[in-house]
């Protein structure tokens, strides 16, 4: 299997320039608490009013969704283990469990969201590349449910929302990734867990798919 992080820096951060962009403001990530708002057409500016859309899933869906997400495993697949062994990875990480909403999943947004605020463990990152995130982005090699080996970006998003000045800030995986979802069948609502794992130090990510309920 060939590897995807022949040719990619092992001594430095991969530094790219980033353009600061802004999220829509229907990037919400929790359904239970939909914020995807919309002007009312044909109103003024000084009269527009938002509407709220309805919900996708039943309280009890919901219910089922958050169950799956805190059963979910809390140690790596042996086949994960073992394919890491073999690339001579340490330091593994559980980043985040998380279900799987429709922007991640969109052609138009064409990245994962991790909301810092369901991020398990902030450590993942070194310090440095903390400073780097937060001026530009850092090339990643991700293990995807098929074992198979990619490269993606991680970047730092800051998103303001306009209707309350509140900031909601994700780290996002991007750059190819709507091939890892084409190529692993991810699925809306799916649960999955991101790890992270150092190589020769370098950054590298594990994508897990979770059994979920059927919704």
């Amino acid at each position: 299997m060939e590897s995807a992080s022949e040719g990619l820096s092992t001594s430095s951060l991969d530094l790219l320039p980033m353009k600061r962009l802004k999220l829509n403001d229907n990037d919400g990530e929790n359904v239970d608490v939909v914020v995807d708002q919309e002007w009312v057409p044909g109103e003024s500016s000084k009269t527009k009013k938002k509407k709220r859309k309805k919900l996708e899933l039943t309280k009890e869906q919901l219910q089922l969704l958050d169950q799956a997400i805190a059963e979910a495993p809390t140690v790596l697949p042996q086949e994960f283990i073992n394919r890491i062994n073999e690339m001579g990875g340490n330091e593994i990480t559980l980043v985040i469990t998380k279900y799987l909403y429709k922007t991640d999943l969109s052609p138009q947004h064409m990245r994962l969201s991790m909301p810092l605020k369901q991020i398990k463990n902030a450590g993942f990152l070194r310090e440095g590349e903390n400073q780097v995130l937060e001026r530009g982005i850092i090339s990643v090699v991700l293990l995807q449910p098929s074992l198979e080996l990619t490269n993606l970006f991680l970047a730092k998003w800051d998103a303001k929302a306009k209707h309350d000045g509140s900031c909601n800030a994700c780290y996002i995986l991007r750059t190819n990734w709507m091939n890892v979802v084409r190529v692993n069948d991810l699925e809306k609502y799916g649960v999955v867990q991101v790890w992270s794992f150092r190589v020769q130090e370098k950054l590298h990510m594990a994508l897990v798919k979770i059994p979920n309920v059927i919704l």
